[in-house]
């Protein structure tokens, strides 16, 4: 029993060792023929294509079953769906696209000289991109099966007879349909090109400009002075807002019969020197619901941004009396009764009336003007001047003037038509830390 073992243990060892020496046969005559999967002999990746992005011009997408796709480049980055109809193109895909194409390297040489295409997918590619520049040039990519093996996809450029392996996410970078290259959002301005936006939410409408890059100012109903944070998160919440184009027809004209039904929540305009893009939010049972005169239909939108639309007059108003937030204070005053103070930064040193300041309690009085802000907001009502608060940064020069009556505290700022209804407790906070600037302590003699 023992010596029959010891054959069957034999026999199978040879087995075993005839296999692997069958197969490193293999490999050697692959690779004396430049076959399959073989990589670079110094193990670098080939360079396929070397094509500036902005000479991309237009790009014609086949895949395997579907009608081509031709995107054309309009002005600037902008691009458009020509064929098989005319859409928005989106950007962010575009640039995926290009990205992958712009400077395509191969992981390694599959095969310099293929008997045949199929074998490889690309007798009848996946994916076939054609690259129009704009200097005429001419560039084809074919993108054909993926290999059980490295799991690479097998590729072929131009007039180039070798077949390459591409790695999968430059597939994926162009494995792109209709519906995934078209620009899904409901409303489609740059955030940087919008001049003003009117939103009529909670019974009343508000309107604000674009005063400059990261300002904004009420014009509706007053020249109130806006919470920048509130519009700028709008403004992002808005480009959130997209299109679903997988929706079967059935389902689509549910939609538009439960907004025709739903509760109203806000309305958003939009300008930009292109023109005016306005969006309607409806509330159906649990769903939030959208139509926009810039995309066709009704689509869900989130929770978040509708939510982030539904707001009113005062939370879309700032409750901070200053505007500096974290800007470099150069100086900072106080005035009230006969008590007045002006603290000035000059060469990383605090000083009023040329002396020098405890830098420490300097900044605490500039704290409390930074969180001075208001219980609520009054058009009317501001008592007797008897503080004046100043501070001047490199966002410019604020002023601030307080007012009490009975055990009211009031503040107002110059052109502001607000009068702001302040906390007792915080304007005593503000005195206590004004007051309490005192002289940098001298260094002691050692």
């Amino acid at each position: 029993m023992k010596q029959r073992g010891l054959y069957v243990a034999l026999a199978l060892a040879l087995l075993l060792g005839g296999g692997v020496w069958w197969s490193l046969q293999e490999e050697e005559k692959a690779a004396s023929k430049g076959g399959k999967d073989q990589p670079a002999a110094d193990g670098s990746l080939t360079k396929l294509l070397d094509i500036p992005a902005s000479q991309f011009n237009i790009i014609e997408l086949r895949k395997l079953g579907q009608p081509p796709i031709t995107l054309q480049r309009g002005t600037g980055d902008n691009w458009r769906i020509t064929a098989p109809v005319e859409y928005r193109a989106d950007g962010q895909t575009i640039t995926t696209i290009i990205t992958s194409l712009a400077s395509l390297v191969a992981d390694k040489t599959v095969d310099e000289k293929p008997k045949t295409l199929d074998e490889y997918g690309l007798g009848i590619p996946a994916i076939d991109v054609t690259i129009r520049r704009k200097d005429g040039k001419t560039h084809r990519v074919l993108v054909g099966d993926q290999s059980s093996m490295s799991g690479s996809f097998y590729a072929k450029v131009d007039n180039d007879p070798k077949v390459y392996a591409i790695g999968t996410f430059v597939q994926a970078g162009l494995n792109k349909s209709l519906a995934d290259l078209r620009d899904k959002r409901l409303l489609t301005f740059e955030p940087n090109d919008i001049t003003q936006i009117s939103l009529t939410a909670k019974g009343a409408t508000t309107e604000v400009a674009r005063t400059g890059q990261g300002k904004w100012q009420m014009t509706k109903p007053k020249p109130y002075r806006a919470d920048v944070l509130t519009w700028e998160e709008m403004v992002a919440k808005l480009g959130e807002a997209k299109q679903d184009l997988t929706l079967a027809p059935e389902e689509a004209a549910k939609l538009v019969s439960a907004f025709a039904t739903g509760t109203p929540v806000a309305t958003v305009s939009v300008r930009t020197p292109a023109g005016t893009q306005s969006m309607e939010v409806r509330k159906a049972k649990d769903d939030y619901l959208a139509r926009a005169t810039s995309a066709e239909g009704v689509h869900k939108i989130s929770k978040e941004v509708a939510t982030g639309l539904d707001k009113s007059l005062d939370q879309l108003r700032t409750n901070k009396l200053f505007d500096f937030g974290f800007a470099e204070v150069s100086q900072a005053g106080y005035r009230e009764g006969s008590t007045n103070l002006t603290f000035t930064h000059e060469k990383d040193e605090w000083k009023s009336g040329g002396v020098k300041m405890s830098g420490v309690s300097v900044q605490s009085y500039i704290d409390k003007l930074r969180d001075l802000a208001s219980l609520r907001f009054l058009d009317s009502g501001m008592p007797a001047e008897t503080v004046e608060l100043t501070l001047t940064s490199n966002k410019g020069a604020e002023r601030v003037t307080l007012g009490k009556q009975g055990t009211q505290w009031f503040a107002q700022r110059p052109g502001d038509p607000a009068v702001y209804e302040i906390d007792p407790k915080i304007v005593e906070e503000l005195q206590s830390a004004a007051r309490g600037v005192k002289p940098d302590a001298p260094e002691k003699k050692k």
